[in-house]
């Protein structure tokens, strides 16, 4: 009945290796096959977004050889009465962009690194024949088990060309994923002044991403300070300008997987949109990352839990409060329901005077230090419920108590 019909959204949620990647692969497909369309047509294409998506933004875990490092959102616009396909697209959360200078014991980076390294063509035209001894890529082995990443290229290939990617594009984002592998490779000497100690890598690097060598020495070597009308450039240390080196190429990366995603809505109807009062109807995919805690925690993990409380805090709000308020004004009798309310958790982290506030107050200040912001929580939110101090002394460790667990 048309006159019923309504958006309907879908869920996915779940820890790492649980399957989230490939049920939303299931849920796209059933989707494709029951919209009417001629072979070829947009419902075709929607499913190659799958190998491109997966080659930016999925990697090898300690829990999954295709673990989906990223958030999405997929809506797919749709009519009801044709029974057909519109547009559809892709909104992404939270890139794990740490993931491109370092990985943990027995992980990859991302499956792009690899699949580029693995075609003896691509890899003589990218300069990337010692790849395996990359420091973005030597942490762990090149290889997963049963996974042909020279296969997985022609696979992502055929996708891109399936989404209107020119020659000239792809080319383009295979340059610039090399020139990140290489731009890890240029290395720092003190001597006086810090110096780049690999000229080699940095030539390859800036030839690959088109940019001028001395500029690209000076990003990595100099930092910027203005004070009044006066710019002077600051020599940073060895350490210092490696850290400006693996930021640039996390913000390359960064940058890049955002174009590509919104290249692909292009290709699949860039026109939709998801505002409350669009006439058009769709089925949404949350595809998300379930809590996590690892060894050792970064940023990337305390916002994809805060984005899991968040989502806890609207399932209370739904299923519970306002089920409660319903069965109250028909004067239903039941049985008193405790629930945990975790909004003492999201004030904690996102409100007023919280982790995220704190944070950002910390990056605008002068000589502001990793270690500098921690002992600031530690003393400001000693008294909180939810926030934990180490169990050890470590200078740069806090925690969380979270729904589901503590978090260090």
């Amino acid at each position: 009945d048309l006159s019923t019909a309504a958006s309907q959204a879908v869920l996915i949620s779940g820890e790492s290796g649980a399957g989230k990647s490939e049920t939303t692969k299931l849920v796209l497909f059933y989707t494709s096959e029951m919209l009417s369309g001629q072979e070829g047509g947009i419902e075709d294409v929607l499913m190659e977004i799958n190998p491109i998506l997966e080659a930016f933004g999925n990697a090898k875990t300690v829990r999954n050889n295709n673990s989906s490092r990223f958030g999405k959102w997929i809506e797919v616009r749709l009519d009801p009465a044709s029974r057909s396909l519109e547009g559809v697209q892709v909104v992404d959360y939270l890139l794990e962009v740490t993931r491109v200078t370092g990985q943990g014991t027995g992980e990859r980076n991302y499956h792009i690194f690899y699949q580029l390294a693995a075609d003896a063509s691509t890899r003589s035209s990218l300069k990337l024949g010692d790849a395996a001894g990359a420091n973005y890529l030597s942490a762990n082995p090149m290889a997963i088990p049963g996974v042909d990443d020279e296969k997985e290229l022609q696979n992502l290939r055929r996708a891109l060309t399936m989404l209107d990617f020119a020659t000239p594009e792809e080319e383009s984002i295979f340059r610039t994923v090399a020139g990140i592998i290489h731009m890890g490779n240029i290395d720092f000497a003190e001597r006086g002044h810090t110096n780049i100690s690999t000229p080699d890598a940095l030539i390859v690097a800036a030839e690959l991403l088109g940019v001028q060598v001395e500029a690209m020495s000076k990003c990595f070597r100099f930092k910027r300070i203005t004070t009044g009308m006066e710019t002077v450039m600051s020599p940073l240390t060895r350490d210092k300008a490696m850290a400006a080196r693996d930021s640039m190429a996390k913000m390359i990366y960064g940058l890049l997987f955002k174009w590509i995603v919104g290249r692909c809505n292009q290709a699949l109807g860039k026109t939709i949109g998801c505002s409350a009062d669009s006439s058009a109807q769709f089925i949404g995919v949350l595809d998300i990352a379930g809590f996590e805690s690892f060894e050792t925690n970064f940023l990337e993990q305390l916002l994809i839990n805060l984005s899991n409380e968040k989502l806890q805090y609207f399932f209370n709000n739904i299923v519970f409060t306002r089920e409660l308020e319903e069965y109250r004004a028909e004067e239903i009798s039941i049985a008193n329901i405790v629930f945990p309310d975790n909004s003492d958790v999201l004030a904690l982290i996102e409100g007023a005077g919280g982790i995220l506030t704190m944070l950002d107050d910390a990056t605008t200040g002068v000589r502001q230090t990793d270690e500098s912001f921690t002992q600031k929580l530690l003393m400001d939110k000693v008294g909180h419920s939810r926030f934990l101090k180490p169990r050890k002394y470590n200078p740069l460790v806090f925690g969380v108590k979270h729904y589901a667990g503590e978090v260090f």
